[in-house]
């Protein structure tokens, strides 16, 4: 899937500062969420942070529908228009 090696090639060559990167950490979250990934890579993405546990991968998965981007009903164009008008600190 073309949006799962996306996301992949960002989590490459960043073991040292994953647990520091907060944008990495806010697109885990998203991507945990996101009804268009794949459960598969959802697990791998977890086993990156050292979450290796079948059952606990399945209730990081189920926990929430969304953390940062609301997935149903998602607008591309609305959510970049909306975080375009976010004036940053």
């Amino acid at each position: 899937c073309f949006i799962e090696n996306k996301i992949h090639e960002k989590f490459e060559h960043k073991e040292k500062s994953i647990r520091k990167d907060a944008e990495l950490i806010f697109l885990l979250m998203d991507s945990l969420a996101c009804p268009h990934i794949s459960t598969e890579f959802k697990e791998k993405l977890l086993n990156i942070y050292g979450v290796s546990d079948k059952e606990l991968q399945k209730e990081v998965i189920n926990k929430r529908e969304q953390w940062f981007t609301s997935w149903k009903s998602f607008d591309f164009r609305k959510e970049l228009d909306a975080k375009r008008s976010k004036e940053v600190y």
